[in-house]
């Protein structure tokens, strides 16, 4: 009788410990994250933030870092897959506000699903957005990241505070030939570095240009942001090489438009070539 019940408590014992070992193992262990981004450049957000590897889905034009091009895409400038959406059950969806549709944010949250609608209309928000961003998605490195950009801003902005303004033309198409505007994100990045658009008094964001009005302005800077060999943007200008001799620099438009700590690299390239 007591070899019984010595052999019953121990049993009891055993059991009791396996399952307090295994409900420490279930509570310490954390759900990997599924992060869905709906514009390219909250995909670069995050993984700046150290948390690509919990990214699933992307937006169609989606290229940096190199690694998210094998990432499948569920969102485009038309919208977004809300079938691909559901099927990759994401924990964290990113989207833009004011650049991802408003109904499309609406109707996934009436879903069910958890959206960060994040907005940037000036430099200094990037910051904000970095800390809103991996507030949302846990990342441990958010101070850090912030911080980082927000001092190599103030860093460029001290740099460039003194310079001589030069007067600008920046343009994205060529045929027609469209320039920035006033309230253009381009048009305020310029003007970090002293750099001027013609067109800065133009109330439309993107308007065609008129190259007989780029002529008679005399632009010192000529700033193109196509994708297309150097050469061809100077053989385009060559035809009013008599009247106009403006510097010629090419921009990436991916850092240049894009809202990631990534700008103030291509920025800053371009306005140390301007001001040689």
């Amino acid at each position: 009788m007591k070899y019984w019940i010595a052999s019953l408590l121990f049993a009891m014992t055993f059991v009791s410990y396996s399952n307090s070992c295994y409900a420490w193992v279930v509570k310490s262990k954390t759900p990997k994250q599924r992060i869905i981004t709906l514009a390219p450049h909250l995909a670069e957000i995050v993984y700046a933030l150290d948390k690509g590897t919990e990214l699933i889905a992307v937006s169609e034009a989606s290229n940096y870092p190199e690694s998210v091009k094998d990432l499948p895409t569920v969102a485009n400038y038309r919208g977004v897959n809300f079938t691909e959406i559901l099927r990759a059950k994401p924990t964290h969806i990113l989207a833009w506000q004011g650049g991802n549709q408003s109904k499309d944010i609406q109707r996934l949250r009436a879903m069910g699903l958890s959206v960060l609608a994040v907005s940037v209309e000036s430099l200094t928000d990037i910051t904000q957005q970095i800390i809103d961003v991996g507030t949302y998605i846990n990342a441990t490195n958010t101070a850090a990241v912030a911080t980082q950009f927000a001092n190599a801003l103030k860093k460029h902005q001290k740099k460039y505070a003194t310079v001589t303004p030069k007067r600008v033309f920046y343009y994205s198409a060529q045929q027609p030939l469209f320039t920035i505007g006033k309230t253009a994100w381009v048009t305020q990045l310029l003007a970090t570095c002293q750099l001027h658009s013609i067109y800065a008094d133009s109330a439309i964001p993107y308007p065609q240009a008129n190259i007989a009005f780029v002529l008679n302005s005399q632009p010192e800077v000529i700033i193109s942001s196509q994708k297309q060999p150097l050469t061809e943007l100077e053989r385009f200008w060559q035809t009013h090489q008599n009247i106009l001799a403006s510097m010629l620099i090419q921009a990436d438009p991916d850092q240049m438009h894009r809202f990631t700590p990534r700008v103030l690299d291509e920025l800053g390239r371009i306005c140390a070539t301007a001001h040689l």
